[in-house]
């Protein structure tokens, strides 16, 4: 079963009927998976059921049964249980590759949204939800340390490879250059996979750049007294040393600066790039401080998705 998907560029949402969904590369839960996996397939099953339960995937059956079975080994039940959850996933939601030059198949409609329905495995649909019950077996059962070292790692290698799968577009350009098209392309890829409405700053001169989002989808409506967006921050850390140190050498660090779930207006992410063997020290509160100086001084490019030509082709007619 596979159900309608409707994008709303203008804020950087994905739903399905009200239920808001975001997209990652399989890449990404395949490797937070991994690093699951390396505590044991009593944890990872533990963790995979429980998430099910809380999403009510429609395989949620079939992975209590083999969960139940003792015929099965460790490592059988592991790995069908893997089947089952992302089968569920695959059965309630469509996929999409929205980064393949498949935008010319998308159906725009009269309030600027997108609808689109394609099985690709490249990309996949996650609800947030589903998203948030991970996140929250993960604290529970690894502590807040242990859950965040195996989001942060997961996302930041997801980033570094979708980074480094874009080097070809950034050979031969200034440092400003690639700065202001690392600028363009996050500010509409982000809304496009449904992270959220995003604007950025960059600052070649200094080798960073601020990137303000006004409803990232790991904190939208959520409330925890402290920073949420582990993966968003860590998957554009990822992204922006993917690209720049194929070319410059350079490596990046970044941190939250704000955060809604923190019951601040917006969140926003700070990243410097630096020498491999220099130590940046981004907890510092005197850094902070600057970083927030920097995210109101800059020019914000406030992203408008439309204007990427990829969608301003479509809307023309093209491919």
């Amino acid at each position: 079963m596979s159900r309608d998907i409707t994008w709303n560029l203008k804020n950087g949402t994905i739903h399905s009927g009200d239920l808001r969904l975001v997209m990652h590369r399989e890449m990404f839960i395949t490797l937070l998976l991994d690093h699951l996996a390396g505590y044991g397939p009593g944890l990872l099953n533990r963790i995979l059921l429980n998430v099910a339960r809380k999403a009510n995937l429609p395989t949620i059956q079939e992975i209590e049964d083999v969960r139940e079975k003792e015929s099965f080994s460790p490592e059988e039940r592991e790995l069908m249980i893997l089947s089952h959850f992302f089968g569920g996933l695959r059965d309630a939601f469509a996929d999409h590759p929205p980064l393949k030059n498949t935008i010319s198949n998308l159906t725009w409609t009269e309030k600027n949204e997108i609808m689109f329905n394609d099985p690709s495995r490249t990309f996949m649909f996650l609800p947030t939800r589903v998203i948030w019950a991970l996140k929250k077996e993960m604290e529970q059962l690894l502590g807040e340390h242990g859950f965040q070292q195996i989001l942060s790692r997961a996302a930041r290698e997801t980033g570094r490879i979708t980074g480094g799968d874009e080097v070809e577009r950034y050979l031969n350009l200034s440092t400003e250059k690639i700065f202001e098209r690392i600028s363009f392309d996050m500010s509409w890829v982000f809304p496009m996979l449904g992270w959220g409405r995003s604007s950025i700053a960059t600052d070649a001169e200094n080798k960073r750049l601020c990137f303000r989002v006004s409803n990232s989808y790991e904190s939208d409506g959520l409330s925890f007294g402290r920073h949420n967006c582990t993966i968003f921050l860590n998957y554009l850390v990822g992204v922006a040393e993917g690209i720049m140190q194929p070319i410059t050498g350079l490596h990046a660090s970044g941190c939250e600066i704000s955060c809604v779930a923190n019951g601040d207006d917006y969140c926003a992410f700070f990243v410097q790039f630096h020498q491999p063997n220099e130590r940046v020290d981004l907890a510092c509160e005197e850094l902070r401080e600057t970083q927030r100086e920097i995210l109101e001084e800059l020019p914000l490019r406030d992203a408008d998705p439309t204007e990427h030509p990829m969608i301003q082709a479509f809307l023309e007619g093209g491919e």
